[in-house]
């Protein structure tokens, strides 16, 4: 695992963190979220800056990707992208004028080789691919110049190919202890 810290109940990433993942690789259709915050956040030039939620993660470089930030020096925008092998292919990015300091909702509905992106319950992006099939989740922060922190909680991740799982402090169902484990 690499995390920054936990503050106040929240899972802290910043610069020289990148994130971890939760789940199993044999999870196929889910929805996935969580609340997400940037407290810092620099525009670097022609690179992805943001905090995002990874889903269908293969491995550390293969995953579907969906949070807030920039892409070079373009405006704010709400991110989607696959990442192959640690390169970014984009999918779809749209405008949307975060302010740091400021929960979102993030939430991913994945189900066979469609894939929906909310933020705070409206559908951002939604887009088809079928690359990865399957894979856990892992709250990320992309982050080329150590300029960037964000602060996430309540990660959720329901559906009939996996357990109930809450990974927020609140009791919602039945595997809560992993969500306060990294919390402690």
């Amino acid at each position: 695992m690499l995390f920054r810290s936990i503050d106040k109940g929240e899972l802290v990433l910043g610069p020289g963190t990148g994130g971890f993942l939760i789940g199993e690789p044999v999870w196929k259709d889910y929805t996935a979220g969580a609340k997400i915050k940037l407290t810092e956040h620099q525009k670097a030039d022609g690179w992805t800056q943001g905090a995002m939620i990874s889903v269908r993660v293969m491995n550390a470089g293969d995953a579907y990707r969906f949070g807030i930030g920039t892409f070079g020096q373009g405006t704010k925008q709400a991110l989607a992208y696959r990442a192959d092998g640690g390169v970014v292919v984009r999918v779809e990015s749209v405008a949307f004028e975060w302010e740091l300091n400021t929960f979102y909702d993030l939430k991913i509905n994945v189900e066979g080789n469609i894939l929906k992106y909310y933020i705070d319950d409206k559908l951002v992006v939604e887009f088809i691919d079928n690359t990865y099939p399957a894979g856990g989740i892992a709250p990320t922060l992309i982050d080329k110049n150590s300029t960037v922190t964000a602060r996430f909680d309540d990660f959720y991740i329901t559906g009939d190919d996996v357990p109930d799982i809450n990974l927020s402090v609140t009791p919602r169902s039945k595997l809560t202890t992993t969500w306060a484990k990294v919390k402690s």
